[in-house]
């Protein structure tokens, strides 16, 4: 009854919980397995990451001072998660994706001039042509782009909010779409995957595409400037050089790109991009130490065999190195030293049978056997020790081989590396000083900006079919069986509180007034007063 929860007791709780223990146990079983069944069948969702690398394109500024490595990259992360999330990009990504067709747009202008015009006046059609293809398929379908801005990500290994980096990502989380895979007549999880590949490849080109079109038309409006024939010179030097860069990377280097500029020292560690030839420095280093201390041990180990073969254990003695690391060696030394001294002192004034000579002889001796199985003992874990550390050795030496033999397999892209660098800044020095030369100055405050170049390291690669990122079944389970146990509860409690029968014999004499003169017991109960 209601009066009772102002004083509700220990065993009264108890009463309520197990009077209604089948109807929470009721509330749980339905909670759990209704998340349970919710989370199974609910939509998977599948991930995959394209990894990129920025650096500097230009290292000079015509009219200002060279704004600071970090500076320029923290704008230009920025910048691109900017573009990357953009619903132009976006947009374009999934018209790849699903149709319809685009016009492709070809940057290569060429080297003849009309060429370079003709080129250029396509370029500009197909790119406006493009624009409006995707401004109207953004307007038809504003869930979709408010579903695909949720969907894509771009991170720095610091996390989403860090950008002083040279490397990002730009990670796609895309859900099972089971009408459109039951359409195509596909599995599910298959064509999800393949889905989420195929958008994050397209979305890769198009921001590529969509970088390049920004650049090309930052840039095209410095061309207009340029009036002399020595900077048109320069600046097809520095396209040059930077296409011959560019196809070093993409043929040659590959996927070794971050490894040959670390040993040809253009790759810093700084921002926790550790390179091989770094790792293959601390493996030898490691190596050093594991084969001193295989000396040390070895030593000690012959010190302690030459011991042990000794047949008289009074002969024994420990080396120094053993008693400086075990504590109960040294006791064990200090004992014996305090016998033999207890020895000498009673030989000379008594006879051998004198009991307290006796006894300090038989104690020696137990002492002496002692120390010669705890020379064993240490002798059985050098020996152990040398075993993994002669295991530590092999593993270490076969990695160092390892990384030693990519890394001499790449020697020879080094040299070639560095001199593509090298005329890469020599024509970039040269077109800046030769576009300073030709630009008028308000103008060029305007334009003087240093590019950034995009590199893609690692394509996307497909996710896994069995291993969906989204929704987690163990959080979910816990979660609901949280709440389970709350709702039963609660249950219990309420319907205790609006429940008005009598439970006992004291409620029946408490509320009614009148004495209990007899009560028949429930068969396999017991009354109890309270």
């Amino acid at each position: 009854m209601a009066e009772r929860y102002s004083s509700k007791t220990l065993r009264e709780t108890v009463r309520v919980i197990a009077g209604r223990f089948w109807g929470m146990l009721l509330i749980l079983v339905i909670v759990v397995g209704g998340v349970t069944a919710v989370t199974l069948l609910a939509p998977k969702t599948y991930r995959t990451e394209a990894h990129l690398i920025a650096r500097p394109g230009r290292n000079t500024n015509p009219l200002q001072e060279t704004a600071p490595l970090r500076y320029e990259l923290v704008l230009f992360v920025t910048t691109q998660r900017q573009i990357i999330t953009s619903d132009y990009v976006l947009a374009t990504a999934m018209m790849m994706l699903d149709g319809p067709n685009l016009p492709k747009l070809d940057f290569a202008l060429g080297d003849d001039l009309a060429q370079r015009k003709a080129r250029s006046e396509a370029l500009a059609k197909a790119s406006e042509r493009r624009r409006e293809m995707v401004t109207e398929f953004v307007q038809a379908n504003p869930e979709l782009m408010r579903k695909l801005r949720k969907r894509v990500q771009v991170l720095t290994p610091g996390g989403p909010d860090a950008t002083f980096s040279q490397t990002f990502w730009i990670r796609v989380d895309w859900p099972e779409e089971a009408g459109l895979a039951a359409e195509k007549g596909e599995d599910v999880r298959q064509f999800a995957v393949h889905r989420t590949w195929e958008f994050t490849k397209h979305l890769v080109q198009a921001y590529e595409d969509r970088f390049t079109m920004l650049e090309s038309q930052r840039t095209q409006k410095a061309t207009d400037f340029l009036k002399r024939q020595a900077a048109m010179e320069a600046r097809n030097e520095f396209l040059e050089a930077s296409h011959a860069y560019e196809s070093f990377i993409k043929n040659q280097a590959k996927g070794d790109l971050p490894l040959v500029m670390s040993m040809s020292g253009t790759l810093s560690t700084a921002g926790g991009e550790l390179s091989e030839t770094v790792l293959l420095r601390q493996r030898k280093d490691d190596l050093m130490k594991i084969g001193d201390r295989v000396a040390r041990v070895e030593a000690l180990k012959t010190a302690i065999d030459q011991e042990l073969a000794k047949q008289d254990d009074r002969q024994l003695v420990v080396p120094d190195m053993v008693l400086q690391d075990n504590a109960t060696m040294q006791a064990l030394q200090a004992k014996i030293v305090d016998l033999k001294l207890m020895v000498n002192a009673l030989e000379p004034r008594y006879s051998s049978n004198y009991s307290e000579l006796r006894s300090a002889r038989k104690e020696l001796g137990l002492s002496l056997e002692d120390l010669r199985e705890q020379l064993r003992k240490q002798a059985d874990a050098l020996d152990i020790e040398l075993k993994m550390l002669r295991a530590s050795q092999e593993v270490l030496s076969r990695d160092s081989e390892r990384t030693e033999q990519r890394i001499a397999s790449l020697a020879p892209l080094v040299p070639e590396y560095e001199r593509l660098v090298a005329e890469l800044k020599a024509a970039q020095t040269n077109y800046d000083e030769q576009k300073k030369r030709g630009l008028d100055a308000a103008t060029a405050e305007r334009l003087a900006e240093n590019p950034v170049l995009v590199t893609l390291l690692d394509q996307p690669y497909m996710p896994d079919p069995d291993s969906p990122v989204r929704p987690i079944l163990w959080l979910n389970i816990a979660v609901s069986i949280l709440a389970g146990l709350v709702l039963a509860f609660v249950y219990a409690f309420l319907s205790d509180h609006f429940d008005h029968s009598l439970k006992s014999i004291d409620e029946a004499e408490r509320y009614l007034g009148t004495p209990v003169l007899g009560s028949v017991p429930k068969m396999g109960g017991n009354i109890v007063r309270t």
